[in-house]
């Protein structure tokens, strides 16, 4: 409350046919009442998106609730695509001037999608938006460095230990990287 701040809230998840769905749950905003709606029920969102067919976490859809029982759910996910598009969202609405921050949390485990993102890889796609705009790693035109931290739910540690790191600087750093060891907590 009371920060001078902007924030969003961009999801990734893929259908059956290996598809990424990907989208922004909320662009970014300064109100923090427009990401508490957002996020007030977001349980129930990612279970919409993760049991789903459709893009929509607002449609729901299979088991209503298939957190229940995290050894049910799926691994894999497109995390590169997911870095996409909050790094365009930052890119596109962020404030000029001001710091850029994206936390991936994620249980570590890709696939490398080909859902019309640029990207190959999680870490390719970190590395990108952690580059410095003057080229140093080819971003995108007009994109903005950005700090990428990542936490790890319970799973493969590696891809997101290697994409954590500083705005400008390389991944593998640890202060940007944080594990968690109970996905329901």
């Amino acid at each position: 409350a009371g920060a001078d701040a902007q924030v969003g809230v961009a999801y990734f998840d893929g259908d059956d046919d290996g598809n990424p769905r990907i989208g922004l749950l909320q662009g970014l905003t300064a109100d923090l009442s427009d990401v508490d709606d957002a996020l007030s029920g977001l349980r129930q969102k990612l279970a919409n998106v993760v049991s789903g067919s459709t893009n929509d976490p607002n449609t729901l859809e299979g088991d209503p609730d298939p957190f229940s029982n995290a050894d049910d759910i799926a691994t894999g996910t497109y995390i590169g695509e997911g870095v996409d598009v909050a790094q365009e969202e930052l890119t596109n609405n962020g404030r000029s001037g001001a710091e850029k921050r994206n936390i991936v949390l994620s249980d570590g485990e890709s696939f490398n999608g080909s859902g019309g993102s640029q990207f190959a890889s999680p870490e390719d796609a970190a590395a990108s938006a952690r580059a410095d705009p003057s080229g140093a790693i080819s971003p995108s035109p007009g994109s903005v460095e950005t700090d990428i931290y990542t936490i790890n739910v319970n799973g493969s540690a590696g891809t997101l230990q290697a994409m954590a790191g500083p705005a400008g600087g390389s991944g593998g750093a640890p202060a940007f990287f944080n594990d968690v060891d109970d996905p329901l907590n």
